[in-house]
C-alpha cells in the first residue's frame, strides 16, 4: 500500500521523483535495434529528469524470465525488464511484478484490444505493452502474382506447383507447433482455455470447432510436407530461400532475413477457409516493474514514458515492431507500410497467447498430437480427445 500511495502522490505532483539521485537498471533483449532505441529513450527522459541514471543490461528474450525468477528474490535483479506477455502469469503468481499504477486507464482506453487482454488479470493491468505481433502468409511472387486470399485457392493452385519428388511445396509452416495450429483450431470455435483463456478447467482442445479446424488443416497436406516433424522453422526458411516454397507462415520477425534471400515476396493476412479467417495467436512484449525495486515510483514513471505514443512511434522507427497504441496504428508511417499492413489486418482476428501457468503443460502434448494426426498415425477425433485428457490430467498435478 505504501508503494501505491507513493506513486499516486508522485503523479499528483505532490512529491518529486527528483528529490534525490536515482539509479535504475533495465533488462532489455539482445537485439541491437531495441538497445539503440532504449539508449535514445533514456537520453530523452533525462532531458527532464537530469538526476536519474539508467543502466541497460541485455539478455536473450527467452532467458530473461528465468533470470528474473532467480535474481529478483535475491535482491540483484532489475528495476524494469522486457518480457513476453505469456510469461507474466508466473511472475504475478511469484509476486515479482507490480501492478501498473500509473497508466492502467490509458492502456484500457487507448491500446489495441489484443494488448489490453495480454496484460490484464481480473481488474488489474500488469506492465506496459510496447509491441505486438502475430503471423501471416508470406508468398513467393515467382509462384503467385498476388495474395491467394483463400486456402481453397491455394490448394487449387498448389496442385500445379507442388512436386514432392523435387522438394517443391506450395505451403510450408511449422505444422505441429501449437502457436501456428491455433489459427486453424480457433477459426471454427476451438480454443485452449475458456473465459478468455483464464479458466484451465474449461478446455476446448477437442470441441467441435477444434475438430473441424484440424480436419481443414489436413486438407493442406497434399501441397505441404508429408511428415510434421520435418516441417521445422529452419526447413521452412530454407525452402523459401531456395525458391522451393511458394508460401510460408511466419511473423514480422522474419522480414529482414527473407529480404536477404533475394526472393520476391508479398505478405498477406492468413487466407480464409470456408469463409472463416484463421484466428492466430498474438504475442505482446511488455516492460514490467519489479516488486522489489527500491525506486518503484521512478521505475513506473520511466516505464510509462517508454510506452507513451511518442516513444512507441520512435521505437517503431528503430525496430519496425508494431506499436500497440491505437492512434499510432492509424499513422501513415505504419498503416501504409506494405510489410506491416497485412499484420494489422491479421491482428484483428487474433487473440493473445494465454499467460496462466497451466499453459505450460499444453505445448508439448499438442505438438505430439498434431504430429501424429498429420502423419496419419491417429484420427482427428481420437487424437484430440486424447490430447484433452492428457492436458486435463497434467493440469490436475499442478493443483
Amino acid at each position: 500500500m505504501r508503494i501505491k500511495i507513493g506513486i499516486l502522490l508522485l503523479f499528483l505532483g505532490l512529491i518529486s521523483c527528483t528529490e534525490k539521485d536515482t539509479t535504475l537498471t533495465i533488462w532489455e533483449t539482445g537485439w541491437e535495434e531495441e538497445r539503440e532505441f532504449l539508449e535514445y529513450a533514456i537520453k530523452e527522459f533525462q532531458k527532464e529528469y537530469t538526476d536519474i541514471t539508467i543502466s541497460i543490461e541485455t539478455f536473450q528474450l527467452g532467458n530473461i524470465t528465468q533470470r528474473v525468477l532467480q535474481d529478483i528474490p535475491a535482491g540483484v535483479g532489475p528495476d524494469i525488464f522486457a518480457v513476453p506477455h505469456d510469461q507474466i502469469g508466473q511472475l504475478i503468481d511469484a509476486g515479482l511484478i507490480m501492478e501498473n499504477l500509473v497508466s492502467a486507464d490509458e492502456i484500457r482506453s487507448e491500446f489495441h484490444p489484443v494488448a489490453v487482454a495480454a496484460v490484464s488479470k481480473g481488474d488489474k493491468i500488469y506492465g506496459f505493452p510496447v509491441n505486438m505481433e502475430t503471423y501471416a502468409l508470406f508468398y513467393n511472387k515467382n509462384y503467385f502474382d498476388s495474395d491467394p486470399i483463400t486456402f481453397e485457392n491455394l490448394i487449387i493452385q498448389g496442385e500445379k506447383i507442388t512436386d514432392k519428388k523435387q522438394n517443391i511445396y506450395t505451403l510450408v509452416w511449422p505444422i505441429a507447433e501449437l502457436y501456428y495450429y491455433h489459427a486453424f483450431m480457433a477459426m471454427n470455435g476451438g480454443y485452449i482455455f475458456g473465459k478468455n483463456a483464464t479458466d484451465p478447467n474449461d478446455l476446448g482442445l477437442n470441441n467441435e470447432g477444434s475438430i473441424k479446424g484440424l480436419e481443414n488443416m489436413l486438407k493442406l497436406k497434399p501441397i505441404s510436407i508429408d511428415n510434421a516433424t520435418d516441417a521445422t522453422t529452419d526447413v521452412m526458411y530454407g525452402f523459401f530461400g531456395e525458391d522451393k516454397a511458394a508460401a510460408i507462415i511466419t511473423g514480422p520477425w522474419s522480414i529482414k532475413n527473407i529480404k536477404q534471400t533475394g526472393i520476391p515476396f508479398g505478405i498477406a493476412p492468413l487466407p480464409t477457409f470456408e469463409g472463416n479467417r484463421p484466428v492466430s495467436l498474438a504475442g505482446v512484449i511488455t516492460y514490467q516493474v519489479s516488486s522489489f525495486s527500491k525506486d518503484a515510483e521512478t521505475a513506473q514513471l520511466f516505464a510509462k514514458f517508454l510506452s507513451s505514443p511518442e516513444m512507441l512511434l520512435e521505437r517503431f522507427k528503430y525496430t519496425s515492431h508494431i506499436p500497440p497504441h491505437k492512434k499510432l496504428l492509424e499513422d501513415p508511417l505504419i498503416k501504409e507500410n506494405e510489410n506491416i499492413a497485412p499484420f494489422l489486418i491479421q491482428l484483428e482476428s487474433s487473440v493473445p497467447m494465454p499467460f496462466i501457468s497451466e499453459m505450460g503443460v499444453v505445448w508439448a502434448p499438442t505438438h505430439a498430437t498434431i504430429s501424429d494426426v498429420w502423419d496419419g498415425k491417429i484420427s482427428v477425433v481420437e487424437g484430440l480427445n486424447n490430447l484433452a485428457k492428457t492436458v486435463s490430467s497434467q493440469i490436475k498435478t499442478l493443483e
